[in-house]
């Protein structure tokens, strides 16, 4: 949630920054270009383009996410492993690499690309998949 406010906020502050622009270059009379009906259309066009565009830099940044999880996962189990309180720091280093495999797994031809939640909370025994 917070990250998506962040992109929002960066978002309204280019947007502020554009429109100050606009007004100061108006206001200068320094114009190149007059508004017709092709404008709106053009900032239209640039806006689905950039839209486009980082739709795919979100499904890496989710990748990312993923890997941060459970290297999270992983350095928190070997904190535990030692106060001799039978922690299985082998069975969670089996259960992580389970995860990165069916994740690898889910994201491939085998899983069709988009079937990776179903894959995780089949092959693993991870709680924070289920």
């Amino acid at each position: 949630m917070f990250k998506t406010l962040t992109i929002g906020i960066w978002a309204l502050l280019i947007v502020a920054l554009l429109i100050a622009a606009k007004y100061l270059i108006h206001a200068l009379g320094m114009e190149f270009f007059s508004i017709n009906a092709l404008l709106p259309s053009a900032i239209g066009g640039a806006i689905f383009i950039i839209g486009f565009l980082l739709s795919g830099i979100i499904a890496d940044h989710k990748e990312a996410e993923m890997r941060s999880s459970l290297e999270s996962i992983w350095e928190e189990g070997k904190h535990f492993n030692g106060g001799g309180n039978g922690f299985d720091l082998a069975k969670l280093r089996d259960d992580v690499a389970a995860v990165a495999r069916a994740f690898l797994k889910g994201l491939g031809h085998e899983g069709e690309h988009h079937k990776t939640m179903n894959v995780l909370s089949a092959e693993c025994e991870l709680p924070i998949v289920r």
